[in-house]
């Protein structure tokens, strides 16, 4: 089987093949090898565009990484404050299991924290009194 030419190599062989060697001129075979040949590279302007486009992509992935490494950093969640009024029967471990996120500060260091930012010293809080407490959210 013949090998498969481009369009240009047929253009070439169609243009080169009624005339002789001798007959031919230089210039008319160089015009057309250099026609071929710059037909066969890309364009300076094409290889701008996509070097212009890989860059892009380049920091487009590495900003999205860093956003993402960033925001795994400050997974803690946010500390807030609010004021309950205790009501009959409520104990700090009752109040603990309703507010605490356990993924943060263990049970014993939520009602340390409790009793400390409440001014108490015992475990002993009384229905009708406010409390305040720590909340994440």
């Amino acid at each position: 089987m013949y090998a498969k030419r481009s369009v240009y190599e047929n253009e070439y062989r169609s243009h080169t093949a009624g005339s002789s060697r001798a007959g031919r001129s230089a210039g008319v075979k160089g015009a057309m090898d250099r026609r071929i040949a710059a037909r066969r590279q890309p364009h300076a302007g094409h290889r701008f565009i996509m070097t212009f486009l890989v860059l892009c992509l380049i920091i487009v992935c590495s900003t999205s990484v860093l956003a993402i490494a960033r925001s795994s950093e400050t997974a803690q969640p946010e500390r807030c404050y609010t004021s309950v009024t205790i009501r009959q029967g409520d104990t700090l471990s009752d109040i603990e299991a309703l507010y605490n996120d356990r993924s943060v500060m263990s049970q014993d260091a939520y009602i340390r924290e409790l009793k400390s930012m409440n001014h108490m010293t015992g475990n002993t809080i009384h229905a009708g009194k406010k409390l305040m407490i720590l909340y994440y959210r």
